[in-house]
């Protein structure tokens, strides 16, 4: 599951500019506005959805002291149907009771833009693992990358896992390939045969697919043995 803390869109920005925040910035170029997207679960409900994407936005706004509005975008139903997503938009002023105030510089800062990201990250996973636990779900998620688990589980002895572990990070499809994609596995289950990507993307995303539910088969197997 991938988290991130981009700038908004020149759309937003240039709306942002208009209000109290962008009448604090003296930079024609200066950012007042930060978006995080974040992948959603699709294995909860919609209610959980909904009540993990306003925690975290709530967490950004107690650790940061900034304004917060979230929206939940569900799949395009041409598109991969997991793809559910959440996309909230926090000003880049600490908000008081006299207004705004101050620009926050911890998420700019070298020195502390790594750590803070990294406790972000860790505060969502902790939201959704407890989300799927409640939905009764066994699979978990972890927000450290792939090599910092892979050793983990090589400190372990847990050779499988490192294996099942040592692969590329999943690629985004986007819309216009996940259209494609999806098309043609619809076409695919129409016609009774196996389905078989179009694009170069979809090729390497079920190809890493495939190999992840194959290391998943054989740890079930080995802890039945």
């Amino acid at each position: 599951m991938s988290l991130s803390g981009e700038r908004g869109s020149p759309a937003v920005s240039r709306f942002v500019q208009q209000s109290p925040a962008g009448a604090r910035e003296t930079r024609s170029n200066s950012e007042t506005t930060r978006e995080w997207e974040l992948a959603l679960p699709s294995e909860i409900s919609d209610a959980a959805r909904i009540e993990i994407t306003r925690a975290f936005a709530a967490q950004l706004v107690k650790r940061y002291g900034v304004a917060a509005d979230e929206a939940i975008h569900a799949p395009h139903r041409e598109g991969d149907q997991r793809n559910h997503h959440t996309q909230i938009l926090t000003i880049t002023h600490v908000l008081s009771a006299e207004g705004l105030t101050d620009k926050t510089h911890i998420l700019d800062a070298a020195s502390t833009d790594g750590p803070e990201i990294e406790a972000i990250r860790s505060y969502w996973a902790e939201l959704q693992n407890h989300a799927l636990e409640l939905a009764g779900q066994v699979e978990r998620v972890d927000h450290r990358s792939l090599e910092i688990q892979r050793e983990e589980a090589l400190s372990l002895g847990d050779t499988l896992k490192a294996a099942e572990l040592d692969r590329y990070p999943e690629l985004k499809l986007g819309p216009a390939a996940n259209a494609i994609e999806r098309r043609e596995q619809l076409v695919a289950e129409a016609e009774s045969r196996d389905y078989e990507p179009l694009t170069q993307r979809g090729a390497r995303v079920h190809t890493n697919r495939q190999a992840k539910a194959l290391f998943v088969e054989m740890r079930e197997r080995l802890e039945l043995a």
